[in-house]
């Protein structure tokens, strides 16, 4: 087992859901960005009014996140993704002096998971009830590697490779990051 691309999971994901009514699945797919223009340019001002580095901003102007959900992660919940950036780390919310002073944002959600990107550096980081800002745990290196994780977790959920997955989760994302990648893909 490899670690699919990106383009891969889009095709895996169309592949696996064909035979479902599409209003049903809407949110389980990774589709091409559609926005051009005066939207695809809103997209990038507020990548870097966050200041979230190329990898984050060459997903996002690729691919729409706006309502999408991966292995447990939710994204977006519709409308748009940058939005509910905004939304997810507003001033109003418990966790924005936690994020503050981690010196990151959060980009998903998932139960028991939020997930945060490091402005520092695009690495990706968990926490949960169970895991402090101080005890963040590193799940990824890049936001482009966390959805490749993700869709290859997904993957071989849906084809029965879960340990083969979790010695490419080893390599990949290293020994710490296991426990998040064993609630992923099981």
């Amino acid at each position: 087992m490899r670690l699919l691309e990106i383009t891969e999971i889009v095709l895996f994901l169309e592949e696996e859901f064909k035979e479902v009514d599409k209003d049903l699945v809407s949110g389980l797919f990774l589709k091409p960005i559609k926005r051009t223009g005066e939207k695809l340019a809103s997209i990038i001002s507020k990548v870097e009014e966050y200041k979230l580095g190329a990898d984050f901003k060459e997903v996002v102007t690729q691919y729409d996140l706006d309502e999408f959900t991966l292995a447990n992660i939710q994204f977006g919940v519709g409308g748009c993704y940058m939005d509910r950036l905004s939304e997810l780390n507003n001033k109003d919310n418990y966790w924005y002096k936690d994020c503050v002073s981690a010196g990151v944002v959060v980009v998903g959600l998932g139960d028991p998971y939020t997930v945060l990107l490091s402005i520092d550096d695009g690495v990706i980081y968990v926490v949960s009830v169970e895991t402090s800002f101080e005890n963040k745990l590193k799940i990824a290196d890049t936001f482009s590697f966390l959805i490749r994780g993700l869709g290859t977790a997904f993957y071989a959920r849906r084809k029965g490779r879960e340990e083969e997955f979790l010695v490419l989760a080893k390599e990949y994302f290293g020994e710490n990051s296991l426990t998040f990648w064993e609630e992923i893909v099981y």
